[in-house]
């Protein structure tokens, strides 16, 4: 893992990038109070990608989005309504925990994602205020 922060003199860090691993295939975040907003995720393989659509990866709350897949040069979009995602993920787990079966993330991976932000976060060496 590989981190770059560029620091305020007051201590925050202004501009974050992350370069990872995921199951051996190279990854990187990038996070910036900076940057203008352009929130959006793109995962590329050798035979396609997966993009969310314009600037709504991360604010979809109560906005439709777009998912735009392509694979082998075949390209197609997924449309989804506006709704609550968080909303969706609370229900989905009190029925999870009432034995109903639905989506919850695994505990295994919310442990890797939590790993990963401690690793991220040791390697930023954010300066002290002597």
């Amino acid at each position: 893992m590989e981190v770059q922060t560029v620091w305020h003199a007051g201590g925050v860090d202004e501009t974050t990038r992350v370069n990872y691993k995921v199951g051996g295939v190279p990854a990187e975040t990038v996070t910036s109070a900076n940057i203008p907003v352009s929130l959006w995720m793109i995962v590329e393989g050798t035979k396609g990608s997966v993009r969310t659509g314009g600037s709504d990866s991360f604010v979809s709350l109560n906005n439709p989005s777009t998912l735009e897949i392509e694979i082998q040069g075949k390209k197609k979009v997924e449309r989804f309504d506006a709704c609550d995602p968080y909303q969706l993920m609370a229900d989905a787990f009190v029925r999870h925990v009432r034995g109903k079966k639905d989506w919850v993330m695994p505990l295994e991976e919310s442990l890797r994602f939590a790993e990963l932000f401690d690793a991220a976060f040791a390697l930023m060496k954010r300066p002290t205020n002597s």
